[in-house]
């Protein structure tokens, strides 16, 4: 069922891209203001979980780029619970299989930058 779902987007996304930017920049940011109201429930006790949190919010208006934002908090969340020697249990799952990964594309945008 979800192979089926990408097949309408190739032909709504002309209809989307007919909107102009001033039209949607309002409404980003107004969703950008609801999405900062979850940073006052962010455990700050927890440096693991705070400091991956704090550095996606930062680097992303940053970067100008949400998935290098996202991309940074995904590394350094994994990273700290290595570090903090609590890879035994692991945040989630999905992050340890997505860590390799996330390491993988932050190495080739990087070596992409440099040729």
């Amino acid at each position: 069922m979800r192979r089926r779902f990408p097949l309408p987007c190739f032909f709504l996304a002309p209809l989307a891209g007919m909107v102009p930017a001033f039209a949607t920049a309002s409404v980003l940011i107004l969703v950008g203001a609801a999405m900062f109201r979850s940073v006052g429930k962010i455990n700050f006790a927890k440096l693991e979980e705070s400091i991956p949190a704090f550095l996606t919010n930062i680097l992303i208006p940053l970067t100008f780029s949400i998935t290098q934002g996202i991309l940074w908090g995904f590394i350094s969340h994994v990273g700290l619970y290595l570090i903090v020697g609590r890879a035994t249990r692991p945040p989630s799952g999905d992050a340890w299989r997505l860590f390799p990964l996330d390491c993988c594309c932050w190495n080739m945008r990087s070596f992409r930058r440099v040729l």
